[in-house]
């Protein structure tokens, strides 16, 4: 499986610390197509938000479709090919080591809170409420503003960060789910 950083470096081409565990990127068609260039799967949790536009991928043999408002969990070991984009596409992606993530008390609650549902059934996207996606997105900028500039607190604004965007994130499934009786997503996706 790739790590974090030998994904940015080897395939996206990106410029990165050797023991990133954490990468906020702004996607298009053509960083969302290099994602298919990977020979393995990846040793991540991503996260990518839908701003603009479809895309269609294969999500271990299923077709997931996903569109503007959408976002779609990559747990580690995945396979995943992406199919198509649409002309100006547009998504914010937040990308976490799998073992920086599974240490988090934060996804060590989430799982707890979940673990004896029913419905692990391999939902790995859900249609956020515009504000939700706007504040979500808001969180990834933020970190791909503390990459961009050296701090002397940058790893931890970023992993601060991280967190929130998790707790909003399950805060945000928890009040859909109600809403709908739909499955947990974030069960989910750190099962």
């Amino acid at each position: 499986m790739y790590k974090l950083a030998e994904l940015l470096s080897k395939v996206m081409a990106m410029d990165c610390d050797p023991g990133c565990e954490i990468f906020c990127v702004e996607g298009d068609m053509h960083t969302t197509f290099q994602t298919n260039l990977m020979t393995d799967t990846l040793d991540c949790y991503t996260f990518t938000i839908i701003d603009r536009g479809r895309m269609t991928l294969i999500h271990n043999g299923i077709e997931v479709s996903l569109a503007s408002g959408d976002i779609y969990c990559y747990t580690p070991g995945t396979e995943c090919t992406v199919v198509s984009c649409s002309r100006g596409y547009r998504s914010f992606v937040l990308m976490a080591d799998a073992m920086l993530t599974l240490s988090s008390p934060i996804v060590r609650m989430m799982i707890h809170a979940t673990y004896f549902s029913d419905l692990m059934m391999g939902e790995h996207k859900m249609h956020l409420k515009a504000d939700d996606a706007r504040h979500l997105t808001g969180i990834i900028r933020s970190i791909i503003g503390y990459q961009r500039r050296p701090h002397r607190f940058r790893v931890s604004a970023i992993n601060t960060l991280y967190t929130l965007f998790l707790l909003d994130l399950m805060d945000i499934q928890e009040k859909t789910a109600s809403r709908s009786g739909q499955s947990n997503f974030s069960s989910n996706s750190f099962s």
